[in-house]
């Protein structure tokens, strides 16, 4: 269902009660739609997948801290099997 709300030509679509209300109406009517959620874009290839760098976060005591960050290259690498 996200490749369908992604499309990297449909129209810009962003959170909030009026634009998603928009977005929803286009989609209803087949209309390409590029949803920007809090994610920021995103961009399957022909298998599913999404190359975006990461941030890994750690929750102790109810705070939230980033810890680290996965970069697209190791994705690839992970994604590949290699090392």
């Amino acid at each position: 269902a996200l490749r369908k709300v992604t499309d990297p030509k449909g129209e810009k679509i962003y959170a909030g009660v009026d634009s998603l209300k928009k977005g929803l109406q286009m989609a209803a009517e087949g209309k390409a739609i590029q949803y920007v959620g809090a994610s920021g874009p995103l961009q399957f290839d022909k298998n599913g997948d999404i190359d975006a760098p990461m941030v890994v976060w750690d929750v102790k005591g109810g705070k939230v801290t980033p810890t680290g960050m996965v970069t697209v290259e190791q994705i690839r690498q992970l994604r590949s099997g290699s090392k």
